[in-house]
């Protein structure tokens, strides 16, 4: 239910909610209540990229198998922003294998032509996997933007 709330305050989009919210991020201990008020802090403005952000949270969420299904779609939806996408790209470079993947499939969705730079260099990855998802995200990419 808290999961569902911070949803619900991230689509009123009252930026007043960040105080209420930062406070129940930091203690929450339960994963899918602190995904959900991630989202909402990131969509609310909060675009930092530091260690312990909302943003970075989600993130490295994507390398957690049993969370990667929760994190996706929260971060599909926020990079629609080019505020939060632009955040976003810098993390590419230092990545993990599934982080690349994850945001690869998300750039193919919600990416611009800033994200097929992004995308050219998932496909170089020495990772076969990593560079196949990169080249089929990008093939996405340039078809949606044609």
């Amino acid at each position: 239910i808290r999961a569902a709330a911070a949803e619900g305050y991230a689509r009123l989009g009252e930026a007043s909610d960040v105080a209420k919210l930062q406070p129940a991020f930091d203690d929450e201990k339960k994963m899918p209540a602190r995904l959900g008020i991630a989202f909402a802090l990131v969509a609310l403005g909060q675009r930092s990229t530091e260690e312990f952000a909302p943003l970075t949270y989600l993130i490295h969420t994507l390398n957690s198998r049993q969370y990667r299904g929760v994190a996706e779609p929260y971060l599909l939806e926020l990079t629609r922003q080019p505020e939060v996408r632009l955040a976003v790209y810098p993390f590419v470079a230092k990545s993990t294998k599934d982080e690349k993947m994850g945001l690869a499939r998300i750039f193919a969705m919600t990416g611009d032509r800033e994200a097929i730079t992004q995308l050219e260099w998932i496909s170089k990855d020495a990772d076969p996997e990593v560079a196949s998802v990169g080249l089929q995200s990008l093939r996405v990419l340039r078809t949606r933007l044609n």
